[in-house]
């Protein structure tokens, strides 16, 4: 299931977010709506209401997973109007691309940018 808190979201990988999108969209095929909503819809609301202070939270961990449920909608929308000739989401795909493409990006050291050390150091 999609992570519908901090603790289920630390459990779960960010990439594999993305492939619960897909999975849960494939099976729910005939719900994709060619919408920025519907999109915005498949992150859960949680992650967006997040406390800025206060909170022992790895942002690193939440942005990654922001953009992989993104994605994974996006992916979705693309298979489900593949061949359609759908200008609406082509035009929703491109401008989300473009998003990502232009993204703000961190200057900081790669080693400043990791999350959290692994239970191996």
């Amino acid at each position: 299931a999609i992570p519908q808190n901090l603790f289920h979201l630390e459990q779960l990988r960010p990439d594999f977010a993305l492939l619960r999108i897909v999975a849960k969209s494939l099976i729910l095929w005939d719900q994709i709506e060619p919408t920025n909503e519907w999109v915005d819809r498949q992150t859960p609301a949680f992650l967006s209401k997040l406390p800025t202070s206060g909170a022992d939270i790895d942002w690193l961990l939440v942005t990654q997973t922001k953009a992989n449920l993104a994605a994974g909608a996006c992916l979705a929308l693309g298979l489900r109007f593949a061949g359609s000739s759908n200008e609406a989401v082509k035009d929703l795909l491109i401008a989300r691309l473009l998003g990502f493409r232009d993204a703000a990006r961190s200057d900081a050291h790669v080693a400043l940018m990791a999350s959290k050390p692994s239970p191996d150091d």
